[in-house]
């Protein structure tokens, strides 16, 4: 049986990842409204200021030890990158596709980087749970469909190489330590992420954006809601259990994608889609329940 902290800690990221599956229709419904490098580098911009009475109201210390900073800038940088092509994948391709497709090959990089630089050892659970998200995913995009044309065309090229950059700061932010502050992280890389598009973007650009409620609100979600609250939750998790545990929990977004992108952009899933969808959901449950044992153990330190 869990502990009352352990069902607390779950909820608290399966509220995170359901943030996240709302990014994939918040980010697809004003794709198309500016270039991927203005919506990024905005993104990144307000989550910084909004980062700042966070960090106040919380008494979050920024200091950080100085063998760690090499994985904060690796991390920073992987996520810049993430986010530009996150944009750009949905600039051509789905939100319900995107969310499933990058969310469920997430967890099969991070795990494949934790097997092969850190040697890290897995139950077999692990591996088999990892199998049917991957699968699930699969089924998804159709892959008995897809040739090299169609990656590029629909922009799923994009969102195959989204996973291996998430997975890559999913990594970065468990190396930082347990020591770190997952809100001193989580700013740090944002502001890296923002420094980072300025020496690219001319700020010209952003005098012909809209000002309307629709186009800043869905950037306020992107920044705040998303960034600032969930990722927040994202990289504490990381700190507390580890990486891949912690990223197991993102086969829940392709489920929450799937139902909000057909609320509000209308998309409708196939029976594929659903049948890929319900195999992701199941692949978590599978691994979190094969390693609730090891995790409880890990979070009743804190």
């Amino acid at each position: 049986m869990m502990n009352r902290k352990t069902v607390i800690f779950n909820l608290l990221i399966v509220f995170a990842m359901v943030i996240w599956g709302g990014t994939w229709v918040s980010a697809k419904a004003i794709s198309n409204i500016a270039e991927p490098m203005v919506l990024t580098f905005i993104r990144f911009f307000f989550s910084v200021i909004f980062f700042i009475p966070v960090i106040f109201v919380s008494k979050t210390s920024l200091k950080l030890e100085k063998d760690k900073v090499k994985f904060l800038i690796f991390g920073s940088f992987s996520m810049a990158i993430y986010f530009l092509l996150f944009f750009k994948g949905l600039q051509r391709g789905y939100a319900n596709m995107g969310g499933v497709l990058v969310t469920s090959l997430i967890p099969i990089y991070t795990l494949l980087i934790n097997k092969i630089l850190f040697k890290r050892k897995f139950a077999p659970v692990d591996y088999i749970g990892v199998l049917i998200g991957l699968s699930g995913g699969m089924i998804i995009i159709r892959f008995w469909d897809i040739n090299v044309e169609n990656l590029f065309k629909t922009g799923n090229i994009y969102f195959i190489i989204c996973p291996v950059l998430w997975s890559l700061v999913t990594v970065s932010s468990e190396k930082m330590g347990r020591e770190s502050s997952s809100i001193a992280f989580g700013f740090y890389s944002h502001l890296v992420s923002a420094m980072l598009f300025l020496f690219f973007l001319d700020l010209n650009v952003l005098k012909g954006l809209p000002l309307n409620l629709f186009f800043w609100g869905n950037i306020f979600y992107l920044s705040v809601i998303s960034s600032v609250l969930a990722t927040t939750l994202y990289f504490y998790s990381t700190s507390k259990i580890n990486s891949f545990r912690t990223s197991v929990f993102t086969f829940i977004v392709p489920a929450s994608s799937l139902l909000l992108s057909m609320i509000f952009l209308s998309e409708k899933p196939e029976v594929t889609t659903l049948i890929g969808g319900t195999l992701s959901v199941f692949a978590t449950i599978l691994i979190n329940y094969g390693g609730f044992k090891r995790a409880e153990s890990l979070i009743d330190k804190y």
